[in-house]
This record gives structure tokens, C-alpha cells and sequence, in this order.
């Protein structure tokens, strides 16, 4: 009787551990070796176009990087398969790739990059040499939306997986869906909704930071209905940059009449205000733009509007910071 008892426990155990080795997690994009083959993966091999660049600098940019495929025991060749923007680019710090799942970045001009723009992907030229390369995954069906921003699918069970910190100074994402920014060491992530308001069917969206900003903007969350959280909005036209968000309405706007979309606000501990770039909601400019930071009350804001980062209200004197031409100071009122 024990004998038979230790030997159902031994089948359940196997059991177990074949249903965890069958489940498998895949990223939107992933840097692989070229000449390997990964399952679920096709490498991309030729300059893409617009819209797969845009699809491309978005996945990277949102996670500092892109997640590897995992080292080779046979490659030693850190060069990229194009050349970023016709410059030769590289893994960062020219090394093999790291262990599945970490996240790497590209390095060109002797810089490691966590932002990539799509000129640099439709203008690239190929590298011959180049052993490693984008790969772009067959992602599963049902896989959320919401995590495919920052996280990983799984193909075999529910849920989404994060990507590790990178190193101590890179930001990563957690929570649910990959949707929690962490910032890295000597950097803050504020939390922040974007609310926006008096739509018009198939509208366009602009919300950026100036380029003089020292600030970056993050999607953390897809545009909802504002009266039906959890509900996403179809959009269309993403672009998602370091300092810039862009997206247009597929349809007609939701009956609330209201978007929302979750962001954060990144930027070294030090500073202590974000200037606000271009912002655009509409052709005829009727759409309002609001904007409330880790739960503080909503503003309004336009082009050229300083952003005063709530951790840092009460140290914050605004005779010692200048600004160029045309820029507008906006205080995030505390009460």
C-alpha cells in the first residue's frame, strides 16, 4: 500500500513539472541570433516597414531594450544584423547575449540606447556580418493587449510575465499585466492619467515632453472609457516614443464621451519639473487635455506647460529655474 502511495505521488509530481516545463511565455519581440531557430519565433531579417518599425521601437523603447532569446555556445559575434540609422551597431557592451528574458539594448556610437525612434529601423541598412537579430513572435491567442506592452504571453496557462531589472540604474515593470513601473537607482516613476475629453470619431492623439524636457513618458496603461475602467478603447496608429505618445480613435469615441490612459512620468531624482512638448487632441482642437500625478488633482494642460513633480512641491522655487521662450509654469495643486 505505501509503495503504490509514493508511486501516485511520483506520477503526480511528473505530472506537475511536465505541465510547468510545457508552459512557455512569449515576448511581441526578442533579440535572437539570426542562424538559430527558436520555437514560436521568426527572425526579422529585412528593413521593415513604417509600421513594423513603429511596432518595433515601441516594445523596445517601453522596456529599455528588448529580451533575449538566450546565449550561444557556438556565437561570439555581438554585431547587429543592420545598422541602425546606417550606423554599426552592436549589442551593448559587446558581449553574448545575456540569459533568456534579460533585457538588452543596442548600442551605436559607443552608446547604449534605451529609445529607439522608427527612422533609425526603415533607414537601417544590412549588416551581413551581423550575428544577432530582431525576432518577432507568433503570439498566442487570447494574449492581452495590455500586456503585450511590457510583458510576456503565456502559451500554455493565463498570465503575463515580466522582464528582470536589467541593472541597478534601468527601470523594469511589474504588478499585473507588467504595468507598475520600477524605477532604477537615482530615478523616480510618477504615476499619471491622461484624461481626454469632447471627442470626434477617429480623432488623433499628441501627448509629448519637450525636447529640452529631462523627462521621458511611459504607457503604462491602454486608453479606457472612462466610465468603464478595465474596458479598452480600439486605437489605432500607436506611436510610442521615449518622450512621445501618439494614437487615434479606430471609431466613434466611447458614449462617456472620455478617454483615459495611464502613464508615467521618468525622471532622474533630481528633477523637479517636466516641460510639456506638442499636445494635440483633434483637428479643431475642441478636445480638452487633463493630466493628475500620483493621485493629485487634475489640470489642464497645453503646449509649453511646466509640470511641477509632486514629490518635490515644497522644495521647488521658481525664480531658479528658467525655461526657453513660451513656456508656461502648471503646479499640481496638493489639496
Amino acid at each position: 500500500m505505501l509503495e503504490s502511495t509514493w508511486s501516485l505521488v511520483a506520477v503526480l509530481l511528473y505530472l506537475a513539472v511536465s505541465v510547468v516545463a510545457a508552459q512557455e511565455h512569449l515576448w511581441k519581440y526578442a533579440l535572437g541570433y539570426k542562424n538559430a531557430s527558436y520555437a514560436d519565433y521568426a527572425a526579422v531579417l529585412a528593413i521593415p516597414d513604417y509600421d513594423t518599425a513603429k511596432d518595433i521601437t515601441a516594445f523596445y523603447t517601453g522596456l529599455g531594450g528588448l529580451p533575449s532569446l538566450g546565449p550561444s555556445s557556438t556565437q561570439d559575434n555581438c554585431e547587429f544584423a543592420w545598422n541602425l540609422g546606417g550606423v554599426d551597431t552592436v549589442t551593448c557592451n559587446c558581449g553574448d547575449l545575456p540569459a533568456a528574458n534579460e533585457v538588452v539594448s543596442l548600442e551605436t556610437n559607443d552608446w547604449c540606447t534605451t529609445g529607439l525612434i522608427s527612422d533609425m529601423l526603415t533607414t537601417a541598412t544590412l549588416n551581413n556580418e551581423g550575428a544577432v537579430s530582431f525576432f518577432k513572435s507568433t503570439l498566442p491567442a487570447g494574449c492581452d493587449s495590455q500586456c503585450q506592452l511590457h510583458g510576456a504571453c503565456s502559451t500554455g496557462a493565463s498570465g503575463c510575465m515580466c522582464a528582470p531589472q536589467g541593472n541597478d540604474t534601468s527601470f523594469y515593470w511589474t504588478g499585473d499585466n507588467c504595468s507598475e513601473m520600477q524605477p532604477g537607482k537615482g530615478y523616480a516613476a510618477y504615476a499619471a492619467t491622461l484624461t481626454f475629453s469632447t471627442l470626434k470619431p477617429k480623432e488623433g492623439f499628441v501627448f509629448s515632453m519637450n525636447a529640452g524636457s529631462d523627462c521621458s513618458v511611459y504607457v503604462s496603461q491602454l486608453p479606457m472609457d472612462s466610465e468603464t475602467q478595465g474596458q479598452y478603447v480600439p486605437v489605432s496608429n500607436v506611436y510610442l516614443a521615449r518622450q512621445y505618445i501618439s494614437f487615434g480613435l479606430e471609431s466613434t469615441p466611447p458614449e462617456s464621451d472620455e478617454l483615459v490612459m495611464q502613464i508615467y512620468l521618468y525622471a532622474k531624482e533630481s528633477v523637479t519639473s517636466c516641460w510639456v512638448g506638442n499636445i494635440a487632441g483633434g483637428m479643431d482642437n475642441v478636445t480638452t487635455m487633463q493630466i493628475a500625478i500620483e493621485g493629485e488633482q487634475a489640470q489642464t494642460i497645453g503646449p509649453n506647460y511646466i509640470i511641477t513633480l509632486p514629490s518635490q512641491l515644497a522644495h521647488v522655487n521658481a525664480s531658479s529655474i528658467k525655461y526657453g521662450a513660451g513656456a508656461s509654469r502648471l503646479r499640481i495643486n496638493p489639496n
